[in-house]
């Protein structure tokens, strides 16, 4: 009965990072944060890297959630138009040449609300636009155990070689809602002062 770790239950932290390194994103327990539901976790990585006026861009239409947290920054949202298979990267690279863009969010897999995939291809070129900028990608990775069929594309963290892909995910609607489980793997420093700000809040 006493207390739990922030970061979460150790068994249920190297559950999760057993499950992401089958999605071949490398990382151990101490690279997971268990967090309630993927919308805290986003919640988190916004409190940390964005301020009032600092631009972010989204996919358009995109999760109301992260569209939220954003606006509570104070963020500047720069809506990227989507097709068939998600978010144009043409567009994209045209408000990234602009300049002043903090963070890059965006649901590749089962994209709310158009439920579109984006295919592997594009994803790559998506981490390397990133990358190239100097911004980070915040994937929102909730959505990808509420399916059937065929296997998808690999996670935008597992074609990231440098880092720079900040991964959310739930387990909330593929496994149990009302038990609100997430994760959140991100780089070091930012992870600590994740679970710095989550002991807080809890409190």
């Amino acid at each position: 009965l006493g207390p739990e770790e922030t970061q979460g239950n150790p068994e249920l932290r190297n559950a999760f990072a057993a499950y992401l390194r089958k999605l071949d994103i490398p990382v151990t327990a101490e690279g997971v944060m268990v967090t309630t539901g993927s919308q805290q976790a986003i919640d988190l990585v916004v409190d940390a890297l964005v301020r009032p006026g600092d631009r972010v861009a989204v996919e358009d239409p995109t999760w109301p959630g992260a569209l939220g947290a954003l606006e509570a920054a104070g963020a500047r949202i720069s809506g990227i138009p989507l097709d068939e298979h998600g978010m144009r990267l043409d567009a994209l690279e045209a408000v990234l040449e602009q300049g002043g863009v903090r963070l890059i969010y965006a649901v590749p897999t089962y994209q709310n609300p158009t439920g579109a995939v984006m295919p592997a291809a594009r994803r790559r070129e998506l981490v390397k636009l990133a990358h190239r900028h100097g911004v980070p990608i915040l994937e929102d990775d909730a959505l990808r155990e509420v399916r059937f069929g065929s296997p998808l594309p690999p996670t935008l963290a597992a074609l990231d070689p440098s880092g720079n892909v900040i991964c959310v995910g739930s387990f909330t609607k593929s496994v149990m809602p009302g038990a609100r489980l997430g994760y959140l793997v991100a780089p070091p420093k930012l992870l600590e002062w994740a679970i710095a700000r989550k002991r807080s809040r809890d409190m």
